[in-house]
């Protein structure tokens, strides 16, 4: 890792954002490429099996990514912009990295990157939010990118895996409509019928307003729970 005096390709680097004026910063830096070995000593890895692979492991994050990630170790003080790659070889991936000085006047009177300023961009390699670590995380637009929509997959997963209020107040209006539909012609123990349906009913209500979500176990349990009630 070393400080370059220029970039090395100043149309990519000027299409990410630098500008040949003071407060901006080249690094450039080698990432070794390949997989990464599981950091444990003599290959102990002290748990199930699942979890016993050292050697064929692939990191979740782009080598681009990792380099950005130390340069912006070692230059604490400065924000990292950008970076793209320069070359490779067998062993290696070269990129370098924009930086900005988010202290220098010249940085901090234009308009146009001092935004960067903020503390809310403090280390954003360390977070996935350079260009590099965006891809990473599977973030895009468009259908390709689905998978990630509302911020995260973990975010998209769990919106696709719960049941809003106003749907299950609907599913459950159904099934109380059903029921009262299907016992209209018996005539014994209509009113413990009555009651049963009524508790339900409330129970369901209260249950459904007292949570944001409803999660889509809720409603086989409460069919479980009250259904031999009927019988």
């Amino acid at each position: 890792m070393h400080r370059a005096p220029r970039p090395t390709r100043p149309d990519k680097a000027r299409r990410l954002g630098y500008r040949a004026k003071q407060g901006y910063v080249i690094f450039r830096i080698r990432v070794r490429r390949g997989g990464r070995k599981r950091p444990v000593a003599k290959g102990a890895t002290y748990g199930k099996p699942k979890s016993h692979g050292v050697n064929q492991l692939k990191p979740t994050r782009n080598l681009q990514s990792i380099a950005e990630e130390r340069v912006g170790r070692r230059c604490g003080g400065l924000r990292v912009l950008n970076s793209y790659w320069v070359a490779q070889d067998s062993s290696y991936k070269y990129f370098e990295v924009i930086l900005v000085d988010p202290s220098h006047k010249a940085i901090r009177r234009d308009p146009k990157i001092n935004w960067i300023v903020n503390a809310v961009h403090k280390h954003r390699e360390m977070r996935g939010l350079t260009s590099a670590g965006r891809s990473s995380r599977g973030l895009g637009k468009g259908h390709r990118f689905s998978q990630t929509k509302g911020g995260s997959r973990r975010a998209a997963w769990i919106r696709k895996n719960t049941l809003h209020e106003d749907y299950a107040i609907f599913l459950l209006s159904r099934l109380i409509n059903g029921l009262l539909q299907l016992y209209t012609d018996i005539t014994v123990n209509k009113g413990i019928l009555a009651l049963y349906l009524q508790v339900l009913f409330a129970d369901v209500y209260y249950c459904i307003y007292s949570t944001i979500y409803v999660n889509k176990n809720f409603i086989p349990f409460l069919l479980f729970f009250y259904l031999p009630y009927f019988f």
